[in-house]
Formats: C-alpha cells, sequence, structure tokens
C-alpha cells in the first residue's frame, strides 16, 4: 500500500510464504509538517521531519513452535526560528500591546529504537507459553538559544500602540541531552480451564540505563539591567539548573487473573479478578494492584450490557517523575495512585433497520500520592515530589451506528473534573481538568456516486487550565485556555475498488486493488485555538504576561492512495 500527501508519505508491503510458515509486514513513513505549522498565529519560521521504519516477521516453526519479531526505528528533528508576536493584554486601567521580537532558534532532535523477539509454545490446546526478549533505546536532544526583546505599549481605541511604558529583553538557553537503554526479559502463559473458565499469568524483569546531562538558564534584563533573584549565587540568571545524572535500576513485576463465563438465571455473567505486584529497586517500593470486573448481559428484548469494575492502580516513576526541577534526583518518589469505580453500559439497536450502538460510562477515582507537575510547551517538568492528592470524575457518552447505510458514523459527549490538593491548601484543577467535550465525525455520499464520500469532523470542548510558570506557584494561576472549536471536511474519491469499481481483466490497473484520491481542509473556520501559554516577565513591574500559544489555522492537505 502507498499512500502520498501534501505533508508526506508512507509505505507498506506484506506477504507470506507458500507454505504459510514466514509472513512479514514492513512499513515506512516520512512526514514533514510545514505546511500545517505555517498558518500558526505569529511570524516564526518551522522545520519539522519524522520518518520511521517498522517490521513485523512471524515464522511458525512447526504445530507447537512460533517465532516473531518486532521492530520499529524513528527519527525526528524539529527546528523552530521565531522571528515576532503580539498580543493584547487587558487590564484594569487600559489595554496593553505586548510585541516581542525574536533572536536566535530552537534545534531538537530524538531517536527511538525498540526490538521485540518473542517465543511462543503451544503444547496443546489448553495452553500457551510465551517469552519475549526486548530493548528500547531513545536519545534526545534539545537545544536552544532564543533572545527576546518586547516592548509594553498602551493602546488607542483601534488597537494602535501610542505610548511605550517598559522595554527589556529575556534570553532562554538550552544544551539538554537525553539517553535511556531499556532492556529485559517477560514470560507469559495462559491455561483454558475448560470452554469458560481460564486463568492468565505474566513475570518480566527489566533494567534501565540512563544518562542524562541538564543545562538550562533564562536571563531577564531592562534597558540593559539584568534582574538576579538570588545575588549570592553570583550567577545573574532567573534561573539556572545544570545537573549531570547516571542512572542504572532494576525493575521486577508480574500478573494472575482468572477469568470465568457462567449463566445467572437467564444472565449471561463474564467476571474477571487478578492482581498485579511491582518492585523498582531506586525507590526500593514495592506495589501490590488488586483489580475486578464483572459484565452481565441480561435476557431482555433489548440487548445490554452492564458492566462494573474497579481497583487499585500504580503509575509506577520513571525517571522523569524523580527528577526534582533543580535537576536533582528524588529516591523517596513513590508510584501515584488510583482507585477506580467505573459503571458502563452498552446497548446496541436498530433504528431506520440500521445498526447502532450506544456506550455510556460513569467513573470516579480516588488519586493519591500525585506528583505534580507543570506544562512548559510540549514538556512535563515534575516536581518530584508526592505531595498532592485528588480525584476525578465523569461522564462519557458515544453513539456508533450507520445514520447513512453503509457508512459508519459517531457522535460523543463527555463531562469530566479532575482535581489535585498539594500540600493540603484546597483543591484546584490538574493541568489536564478535561470539563466538557462534544464531538461528532459523520461520513456521506451522493445516491448517483457512491464511490465520492464526504466526511465531517466536529469538536467543541472547554478550554483547559492555563496551567503556571515553572518554578511559580500554581495557586495563583487558576484561569482557563479559550475553549476549543474546529471542523474539518475531507473528500475521497475511489476510482478503483475491485468489489465495486472494477477495472477491465489483464489491464495494468486490474493489478490494483484500490486507488483513491482525496483532499481534506482542517480548521475550515480558520479558528484560533489556544493549546498553552508563554510567559514574559516584566522586571520593572515585576509583573508575568501571558502569550496565547495557538494551534494551526487553516490548511488544505491533497493524498492519493494505492493498494496492490
Amino acid at each position: 500500500q502507498l499512500e502520498a500527501s501534501l505533508m508526506g508519505g508512507s509505505l507498506t508491503l506484506g506477504g507470506g510464504s507458500k507454505d504459510k510458515k514466514l509472513s512479514a509486514i514492513v512499513g515506512a513513513r516520512y512526514q514533514n509538517r510545514n505546511l500545517v505549522l505555517n498558518t500558526l498565529k505569529g511570524d516564526t519560521n518551522f522545520n519539522p521531519e519524522y520518518y520511521d521504519v517498522q517490521a513485523n516477521i512471524n515464522y511458525k516453526l512447526n504445530d507447537k513452535w512460533n517465532v516473531a519479531f518486532l521492530g520499529t526505528m524513528s527519527r525526528s528533528r524539529y527546528e523552530m526560528f521565531p522571528i515576532k508576536r503580539e498580543t493584547y493584554i487587558n487590564t484594569m486601567d487600559t489595554p496593553l500591546l505586548l510585541t516581542v521580537f525574536y533572536d536566535g532558534k530552537e534545534d531538537d532532535k530524538f531517536a527511538t529504537e525498540t526490538g521485540s523477539l518473542s517465543f511462543t509454545y503451544q503444547p496443546n490446546s489448553k495452553v500457551d507459553l510465551g517469552l519475549d526478549v526486548f530493548a528500547y533505546h531513545s536519545k534526545e536532544r534539545e537545544y536552544f538559544d532564543i533572545q527576546g526583546s518586547y516592548f509594553i505599549s498602551e493602546v488607542d481605541e483601534k488597537g494602535h500602540a501610542t505610548s511605550t511604558n517598559d522595554v527589556g529583553s529575556q534570553i532562554d538557553h538550552a544544551r539538554n541531552n537525553f539517553d535511556a537503554l531499556v532492556a529485559g526479559i517477560q514470560h507469559k502463559g495462559k491455561y483454558k480451564i475448560n470452554g469458560n473458565n481460564d486463568i492468565e499469568w505474566g513475570a518480566k524483569f527489566q533494567q534501565e540505563d540512563i544518562r542524562d546531562l541538564l543545562g538550562e538558564w533564562q536571563a531577564i534584563d531592562s534597558t540593559g539591567y539584568v534582574m538576579n533573584p538570588n545575588p549570592g549565587n553570583g550567577l545573574n540568571l532567573s534561573y539556572y539548573v545544570n545537573s549531570k545524572n547516571n542512572l542504572k535500576t532494576n525493575r521486577i513485576s508480574g500478573y494472575a487473573q482468572y477469568t470465568s463465563k457462567f449463566m445467572w438465571n437467564d444472565a449471561k455473567v463474564m467476571f474477571n479478578a487478578g492482581v498485579r505486584a511491582a518492585y523498582w529497586d531506586f525507590n526500593e517500593e514495592t506495589t501490590v494492584s488488586p483489580r475486578a470486573q464483572i459484565a452481565v448481559k441480561p435476557d431482555w428484548e433489548s440487548d445490554m450490557l452492564f458492566r462494573f469494575s474497579t481497583g487499585i492502580y500504580y503509575q509506577p516513576p520513571f525517571y522523569r517523575e524523580i527528577r526534582r526541577l533543580d535537576g536533582s534526583l528524588n529516591d523517596k518518589v513513590k508510584s501515584q495512585q488510583s482507585i477506580h469505580f467505573i459503571f458502563g453500559n452498552d446497548y446496541e439497536f436498530k433504528w431506520m433497520d440500521r445498526p447502532f450502538k450506544l456506550t455510556t460510562e460513569v467513573y470516579y477515582k480516588i488519586l493519591n500520592d500525585l506528583n505534580p507537575y507543570y506544562v512548559d510547551n510540549v514538556r512535563i517538568r515534575y516536581t518530584a515530589d508526592n505531595n498532592s492528592k485528588g480525584y476525578a470524575y465523569g461522564l462519557d457518552m458515544h453513539l456508533f451506528g450507520q445514520f447513512v447505510p453503509g457508512i459508519d458514523s459517531w457522535f460523543s459527549a463527555s463531562y469530566a473534573r479532575a482535581y489535585q490538593n498539594i500540600d493540603d491548601r484546597g483543591n484546584i484543577p490538574l493541568p489536564t481538568d478535561p470539563r466538557f467535550k462534544l464531538s461528532a465525525f459523520f461520513q456521506d455520499y451522493m445516491e448517483f456516486l457512491p464511490s465520492f464520500k464526504v466526511n465531517v469532523n466536529l469538536i467543541y470542548a472547554s478550554g483547559l487550565p492555563n496551567g503556571a510558570p515553572q518554578f511559580a506557584d500554581p495557586y495563583q494561576y487558576q484561569t482557563t485556555l479559550t475553549d476549543y472549536k474546529r471542523v474539518d471536511i475531507g473528500f475521497v474519491k475511489e476510482i478503483i475498488n475491485q468489489k465495486e469499481l472494477k477495472p477491465s481483466k489483464g489491464t495494468f490497473w486490474s493489478n490494483f486493488k484500490e486507488i483513491s484520491i482525496g483532499v481534506d481542509v482542517f480548521n475550515v473556520f480558520d479558528i484560533k485555538n489556544e493549546i498553552s501559554n508563554s510567559w514574559i516577565r516584566d522586571v520593572n513591574s515585576s509583573a508575568v504576561y501571558t502569550m496565547p500559544n495557538y494551534l494551526t489555522g487553516r490548511f488544505l492537505n491533497g493524498k492519493i492512495n494505492f493498494k496492490f
């Protein structure tokens, strides 16, 4: 399969041997998002490139043994040359215009390789055994030197600058290098007691070897005067982080679960219960996580399924979660805990003689030992301390079906809240507090031309929390971004389809299973959606101003797809 578009392309090759013992599929992708990012608000030049290669190879040695390999390799580079940004600031007295002229660039590189060799053994119809050897390697480089000279001006009723109040500059510098190698071995097994009962188990050992060089600083000055919040340290910087960490640790984990299906009067019941345990020698923490779920399908005229699940879930910390904001490591950080209570319902029905499914879920989660964090552009910076707790609750509804015969569409709505309480200071929203979201994906075609399809994607969501600058008190930054609104439209014309649009036999086009061309119009109404903030510190007034970062505007993408 070959696909090409204005943003890149992909190639997928797959095949198998005649004796059906060997099968393989290999895929490669290349993407360059210049076309998309050039729609961003502001005067900035971007050059983001990404490519990856994936391979999955399976070989059946005999009726009992199978060997499989799964490997991936990806590379990405992100270059940014900011030039100018303008934003209006509404104050109590008079509106202000914040203008920033930039110099410098950001140049980031990321490389990842993964590999897994799996052996499966099935001695009989009741037993499945597996052994995996795996490795993961990641290298990250974040380099930037960006100077922003800012001017804060008063504006008239037409938005034109009249006088300049403050002048200053801000320099952000980073030389960050991260290298992580994770390798291990795991065993999985399954035993079918009978047709309705089985048990599963697994055990894993992995070693993590991490090397981290962190070097960042920020300098702020006003008309040549450099601000120094810590005069005693001899560094005229608003913040300075410099660390070198080498860490090699080991993890051991395992799980076991039991599944049973049975009849309860006239109702069908599925029950699953299990436990997962883990140990990490860095913080010497052992976690035990029991969980269970039950599903009941009553013998009703309406096709209904009721589900309930509960359990204690842990998120073991990885390297980022144990690194403090100053770059040092905290070996006392524990896993974040979540106690789940989830109730769900699946309702399948027919409307206008077409199939539909309505899925509804209600949940409540108790959050303990939370690790507070800041969202810095696309980076997450943890405080590396379990000094917070919280809770989350919500309602999700999803309607899936064929509103148009033969074509699937869906509608969804959700309301959710997520809170944290840092050091018992009171509840504030988590940085990812979602609140309300409504979305729809609708497809249609013309009766006289069914090979021409149109799809519309609509999204409305409440704005996320604004977040807070690093090292700042999040309780002082409790506003939200503007609501998210977006409409996308896509057009696809099938030229060849072996089921309906068959080419003449023996011709060149008969070698293709499918050929289609399409055009996508993303963000049709060119809505400027906010995603985060950049923070500008004013030396003279000690104020911190926000400059919204926007997602992409309207853009057009053309694509063509071949299947052989």
